[in-house]
This record gives C-alpha cells, structure tokens and sequence, in this order.
C-alpha cells in the first residue's frame, strides 16, 4: 500500500504509476479492454510523460516525510533537526594548536604572526598577542656566569623559594644542577627544571603560561617563552607535526626562536551527515550534566572540537590500562587544551578524579587553581594500496590515478571514529567515481607514523574506540 500508512509514508515506483495509468484506461467507464497502451502506443507515450510528472509528485510527498526523521533526513533538513535539540553543524575548521616563542623579556608578538612549516610550507597564524614575560610564562632559561664560595644561588618560581649555598669545590655545573634539581623536586607536578647546555631551564609541566620566576642578582636571565594559540591559514585536514613549524613568516625583533612541540590539532572538513547523527543520538541519550553521553556531548560543542569520548572506572582499584579508582579518561579529537579542560571541569561529577595524558590547569569559579586532565585520540596513518587494470570498453581519463586516491580519502575521511580498515569497503567510491578502471586487489595497511614502512594484507585491521585513522592520497600506492 502506497500513501501514508501506520508505518510511515510508503513512496510509490514509477512502474507501478505507469501500470496503473494503463489499467485505469483499459476499464469499461474510460476506453474497453482492446484500447492499445503499449510503450510504444500514443498512450503509452503520453502515459510514460503523465508518470514522470507524478513520480515527481510522490517523491516530493516522500521527501517531506523524510526529512523530518532523524536517519533519513539529509543537509540542511538534518541540520534544522539538530538545531531542535540544540546542536549546531560543525562547519569546515582549520588544524590549530600551539606555538612556543622563545626570546627577550617583554618581546610583543603581535596577533596573526605567521609561522611556516618545513614541512609542508603551510602557514599557520597566532590568535593572539603574545607578551614574553617571565611574570606569566611557560619556560624561563636561566644561567650562573660564575659560582663564589660562599654565594647564594636562589631562584624563586610560582613564590616557592629555592637557594644553593655555594661551598669550596662548587663549580658553576654543579651549583646549576643542583638547584634544577631542587626545583623538580619541589614543583612536583606543576613545574621542573633541567640543566642543559649550559642553562638552567625552569618549565611549566602544563601547556599554560601560569609560570612566574625571579632570581638572585648573581644569576642572569638568558630567555623567556611563552604559549600562544595558532591556527592554520586554511582550513581542512592538514598536518603540522611537532617541531615543524620554526619559520617566522616575518621578523619579530627579540624572537630567537618558535615551535611547536606538539602535533597540531588536525583540522576537518565540514561535519557529514553521518558525524551529525552521532552527535544527534549522543545529545538525545544525555538526561544530565554528569552522564558519560552529556560529557561527551558538552565537549563535542566545543569549537574545533570534532569527537569525544569517554572511558570510566567505576570500580575502587586501578583499571588495565592504569586508570585510578572512580575516575574517567575523555579521549577529544581537535579543540584548544584550555577550552577543552574547562568543558571537563564544569561537567564532572563531583569526587570523581579526571585522568589522562594531557594536564591543564584552569581556574575555578573561586579563583582556584585545579588541575584537569584529558588525553588525545592515538592518531594512526593509513595506508591503502590499489592493484587495477584499464578496462578497455570505458574511457580512462588521464586523472584517473588521481581520481582512484581521491576516491579513497572521501571514503576513509567518512569513516567513523574506531571503525575497522577493511579493504572492500573501498571498492564502491571507486567505482562511482572512476570510470575505465578494473580494481583487481585492495590491500590495507597502519603505521605509528607517516614515514613508516607500511606492511600490506588484504585482511581487515581492526581499529579501537580511541585510535584516530588519518587519510592522505599520499599513502594510496597504485599498482598496474
């Protein structure tokens, strides 16, 4: 039964409407059984134009209908359902994260500074205006010029004091090392410092620039650096891998040095279809603000921010993967650390500890400091290798290696996040995509890191809830 049904709208065949135009002209009240309605009869002509204009009826009928249900409906009517529950598409962003500028005391960085990658020579810019000042700070590097018997040697950081007494026998290595050594130990997991090359580097166990320093008058300031967020030039999946990014678009007086000392926060394209269903279901299932769903639904609504996902310990001893009691892992894919810890911060239950592998400390409603943890999705690389033919009854065109990688990347791009790499599911992107073209074979492969050598298997590699697989037509070899 076509029409609207209990089960829903139930859309109607173009064939069926054809038919049923012949059949009603074959009755007695319209022109007798003998009337002609072949296909190639003047009715059967006209019947087959009457059908196409109301097969464009029933599918319009059918589209309404659809497109107020969540898993059918598509674009904009998809976005329209979100905005009902209060969730927004995430549009096309652009990979960010953050830089480290090292250089002279009170240096200004002015906003939008470029920073370009050995790399891939990509720019990325700075959000904001940085002031290197060892009052707030990430790093500050400090150096003894000469050690008197006798001489205190003190440095003082986030208002904890640390001295060494210089006696008969110190050296200037010795004394370094020692209070470097007095500061680690005594900044616990806020702060250290390390004596090397030379200096005596005080750092910020947190990517923040929370660290204040002072020193004794018989010891010199050599540097300050500081963190600032960045965010590259154009948007979409771009990599920028740590300590890539050393090239200053344009000078800035007092800046000896930048980088970054991390991956960057991989960018994306426009959320799909798919991806905003996830989200839709995970918002829907969300009945409080401490649930895992609305934890990872909060986190999700953070800019740049493209997946959340959050693993508990419910029980009162360490978990395999050495998760403390009653406390929970949030694994984020994008988004900025400190936006992303204050999300964490506002929504955990209340006694249950963060855990991860990505410390930040942010700053309570009372003007606390608190420290929040998170990790990042374990990104992996993906390779897929094609083995294929010319098939000679269709034009190749001369793009068609092209077309063959980039019909890949679409595919792999629309995976879900955990979802294993299986070599047939390849095989229909390519074949609605590139015409003139046999695939014979399809093997799959995952490396720790880009440059690593890929060992192919047509078998299916599974792929865990927390590893985030990265596409590139740079890792799709063709074979003929």
């Amino acid at each position: 039964m076509s029409g609207v049904t209990s089960q829903g709208f139930e859309n109607k065949q173009y064939t069926d409407i054809v038919e049923e135009l012949a059949t009603g002209a074959k009755t007695p009240e319209y022109f007798g059984e003998q009337f002609p309605t072949t296909p190639d009869s003047v009715f059967g002509v006209l019947a087959g134009l009457f059908g196409a204009a109301l097969k464009d009826q029933w599918d319009l009928s059918a589209s309404v209908a659809d497109q107020g249900n969540r898993d059918k409906a598509e674009g904009k009517y998809l976005s329209d359902l979100a905005a009902l529950i209060g969730l927004t598409r995430l549009l096309a962003s652009s990979s960010n994260g953050i830089l480290l500028f090292t250089g002279t005391n009170n240096t200004v960085v002015p906003a939008f500074t470029p920073v370009k990658s050995t790399a891939n020579k990509e720019i990325v810019l700075t959000n904001n205006v940085l002031t290197l000042s060892r009052l707030s700070c990430n790093q500050t590097r400090l150096i003894i010029p000469i050690v008197l018997v006798g001489g205190v040697y003190t440095i003082t950081v986030n208002g904890d004091l640390y001295s060494v007494t210089a006696i008969s026998g110190n050296s200037v290595n010795s004394v370094s090392k020692d209070l470097a050594d007095a500061i680690t130990l005594g900044g616990g997991e806020l702060y250290s410092a390390v004596y090397i090359g030379g200096n005596i580097v005080v750092s910020s166990n947190t990517s923040n620039n929370n660290l204040l320093t002072s020193n004794s008058g018989n010891i010199n300031l050599v540097s300050v650096s500081s963190l600032v967020e960045a965010t590259a030039g154009t948007a979409g999946a771009i990599d920028f891998y740590a300590d890539t990014l050393t090239l200053l678009g344009s000078p800035v007086i007092g800046i000896s040095t930048v980088t970054n000392e991390n991956d960057f926060n991989i960018g994306r394209n426009e959320e799909s279809d798919a991806e905003l269903r996830v989200r839709m279901e995970a918002r829907e299932q969300s009945t409080g603000t401490a649930t895992k769903p609305s934890i990872e639904a909060s986190i999700s609504d953070v800019t740049g921010v493209s997946f959340a996902y959050v693993i508990e310990n419910t029980t009162f001893a360490n978990d395999a993967d050495g998760r403390p009691p009653k406390s929970y892992e949030t694994y984020v894919a994008g988004g900025l650390d400190s936006s992303i810890a204050n999300v964490i911060w506002e929504t955990k239950p209340a006694g249950i500890e963060t855990w991860g592998d990505t410390s930040v400390v942010i700053v309570d409603h009372n003007g606390d400091a608190q420290l929040v943890k998170f990790s990042r999705f374990d990104n992996k690389y993906a390779w897929v290798r094609i083995t294929y033919v010319i098939n000679s009854e269709e034009e190749f065109l001369p793009d068609g290696p092209d077309q063959i990688r980039e019909a890949v990347v679409e595919t792999g791009d629309g995976f879900y996040r955990g979802e294993d790499l299986e070599p047939t599911k390849f095989y229909g992107n390519i074949y609605s995509k590139v015409t003139g073209v046999y695939i014979s074979k399809i093997e799959v492969a995952i490396t720790d890191l880009p440059t690593d050598t890929p060992f192919y298997s047509t078998a299916r590699i599974p792929v865990n809830n927390v590893t985030n697989l990265i596409f590139s037509v740079d890792r799709v070899p063709l074979l003929t």
